[in-house]
Formats: C-alpha cells, structure tokens, sequence
C-alpha cells in the first residue's frame, strides 16, 4: 500500500482506508478498531499489504 496514497476514516469504532479520488472519494477497505489487537483493522491491512508485497 505504499505506492497508493490512503486516507485514514474514523467513526466511532470503525475504521476505513479512502482512496482520494479527483472527483469522489473511494471507501476501499473497512473494519473495526480492536485495541492492541492483531485483528484491529489498520494492523491487519497493513500486514495483508506486506504480504501481497512478498508474493
């Protein structure tokens, strides 16, 4: 994801990943927070795209 600019949501506890688009922002991945917690949404999208980098 590090060759992709993505914008950080935060509502409550769900969390999501917006890609800014010139004419509309895109919702293209969301989840909710888990405190500490390999499964909080941030965490483990960022361990998917580590993953896909190595593939």
């Amino acid at each position: 994801m590090d060759d992709n600019v993505l914008f950080k949501v935060k509502i409550q506890r769900w969390q999501g990943a917006v890609w800014p688009d010139n004419r509309c922002p895109w919702l293209v991945a969301a989840g909710r927070r888990e405190d500490d917690s390999p499964d909080d949404f941030y965490a483990a999208l960022a361990e998917r795209a580590r993953q896909a980098r190595k593939a």
